[in-house]
């Protein structure tokens, strides 16, 4: 997230380490945010539901992560699994392709090739792992943006 009173991007802070902004006491006006319908909040039942303000979102996410206006709750709805399903082939054949250029491309193609192929298995690993997370279809809830940006995983 971006600090707003000095512009310094911080993770997971309470506080800004530089200007000692604190994200406690902020008042926000989310009036012009958009909001999300259909949705209920997870932790109270709440439908006062928002899309979470570009400065508070966490860096990596598969889907703009939602905010209860109420308990400030925050989750990443979840994915559609046919989104998924098609995603792991996908994903295959972009690190297929990234090998190929790597080995075929010549020395222009040997930094390509390396980057497609980190971002194959990269989005090969993030397709299974959210597919093996059991599903809440009637709550709605998927991951929590709070609990991937508190562990580290993004």
């Amino acid at each position: 997230m971006k600090c707003p009173n000095c512009g310094t991007i911080l993770f997971n802070a309470k506080t800004c380490k530089v200007c000692h902004y604190d994200f406690a006491t902020e008042q926000v006006d989310y009036s012009k945010e958009k909001r999300v319908p259909n949705s209920k909040c997870p932790k109270c039942g709440s439908t006062s539901v928002i899309e979470m303000p570009k400065w508070k979102r966490p860096t990596f996410h598969a889907r703009i992560p939602v905010e209860c206006l109420d308990c400030r709750h925050s989750w990443e709805p979840p994915t559609s699994r046919i989104l998924l399903a098609l995603g792991v082939p996908a994903s295959v054949l972009f690190t297929v392709g990234g090998i190929y250029t790597f080995f075929s491309g010549g020395d222009s193609g040997i930094g390509v090739g390396i980057v497609m192929t980190i971002a194959g298995v990269a989005a090969f690993i993030g397709c299974i792992k959210r597919l093996a997370q059991p599903r809440h279809s009637d709550s709605g809830e998927g991951t929590s943006a709070a609990t991937k940006r508190g562990s580290g995983q993004d």
